[in-house]
């Protein structure tokens, strides 16, 4: 096995991801992209444009679908070959982890919400 060095981000990495047949190779920044790579060689081969900084993500266990979650609490949806833009959600709270299931059917999403402050007057 040899080292592989990675050159396409600006900032630095927050994730590192390989689908599940380990050919392809998923990172994300701070910069608002993720690169997907070849594995067996660091050729980059295509990247996505996120509304925020990549915290996390997860592809589908056939490489179809790319789930992004970025710190300002939208989770991005991505068809992994072509890079088509298919949706995001918006939610009030920074994303932490999105991960799909076994099967793909369904997507976790960890999130914190924002504190509630309550201001009493006396």
């Amino acid at each position: 096995m040899k080292p592989i060095l990675l050159r396409g981000h600006e900032k630095p990495i927050s994730i590192v991801k390989f689908n599940f047949d380990g050919d392809l190779l998923f990172t994300g920044a701070a910069e608002k992209r993720v690169n997907l790579w070849y594995s067996l060689s660091g050729e980059r081969i295509g990247s996505y444009e996120t509304k925020g900084a990549v915290k996390t993500l997860d592809v589908t266990n056939d490489s179809t679908y790319l789930a992004v979650g970025t710190l300002v609490g939208t989770v991005e949806f991505f068809k992994v070959d072509g890079g088509q833009f298919l949706g995001a959600l918006s939610l009030e709270a920074k994303i932490k982890t999105v991960q799909f299931s076994y099967g793909d059917k369904k997507l976790l999403v960890v999130m914190i919400l924002p504190s509630i402050s309550k201001t009493i007057a006396r």
